[in-house]
């Protein structure tokens, strides 16, 4: 008989509970944003006053409206697999790192009109912050349990 030594003590960390509201507000705010150009346009003159947007807002200015979809689904997925990351599931950090990378390489597919200096900058900004996230959730999830074989008599 096999017995399992679990190697947390089952609790969700705050740590990992902090990580997960923090990209979570993130997603939500590039959903919101991006479904608010969806609904009114892309005349939407509330994004340019709010100076960390002006990026993504640049960004949706310039999209079509299968980029809105597409980035709107990514983001609510996103979503999701924190939902799974907050349970302590290993699967949500690949799900969530392939995310990531999806919306790392949309604007690369729907955005050429802005160019392949300002999409350069955009990705590796945006890669800085994705690669930071997946390593903070990989170090906070708990590890999986060790079985260790019975001993022999």
């Amino acid at each position: 008989m096999e017995t399992s030594i679990p190697v947390s003590t089952g609790k969700h960390s705050f740590f990992l509970i902090l990580l997960c509201v923090f990209s979570g507000f993130s997603n939500l705010l590039s959903l919101f944003v991006t479904l608010m150009v969806l609904i009114y346009g892309k005349s939407v003159c509330f994004v340019d006053s709010v100076p960390v947007i002006d990026i993504m807002a640049e960004e949706l200015r310039h999209g079509s409206i299968v980029f809105y979809f597409i980035k709107a689904g990514v983001h609510i997925l996103c979503l999701f697999t924190l939902v799974l990351l907050a349970r302590g599931l290993r699967k949500g950090l690949i799900l969530y790192a392939l995310c990531q990378l999806l919306l790392l390489a949309l604007p690369w597919l729907f955005l050429q009109s802005l160019g392949v200096s300002y999409l350069t900058m955009i990705t590796a900004i945006s890669l800085i912050f994705a690669l930071f996230f997946i390593m903070l959730f990989s170090l906070a999830l708990p590890k999986k349990t060790e079985k260790t074989p019975e001993p022999l008599p």
